[in-house]
């Protein structure tokens, strides 16, 4: 079963990206650019596969003073 998270109650979470080769991540960090973990793993959402475009929506900003998105 794979947990969900409400970023309502994340507090000073950034997304950021990452490259991994020629695919691109779109990661969730706290504050201290450390990667949000659950259940040691980080979830991320894939822009890129193989350098090929796979997410092309721009994702709303919900609470820009507290950087979640």
């Amino acid at each position: 079963m794979v947990e969900s998270i409400s970023l309502k109650s994340v507090k000073k979470r950034i997304f950021a990206i990452s490259d991994d080769a020629n695919d691109m991540y779109i990661v969730l960090k706290d504050k201290n650019d450390i990667p949000l973990n659950i259940e040691d793993k980080t979830p991320r959402i894939k822009v890129y596969d193989n350098n090929r475009l796979v997410l092309d929506k721009e994702l709303e900003v919900i609470d820009s003073e507290n950087g979640i998105c």
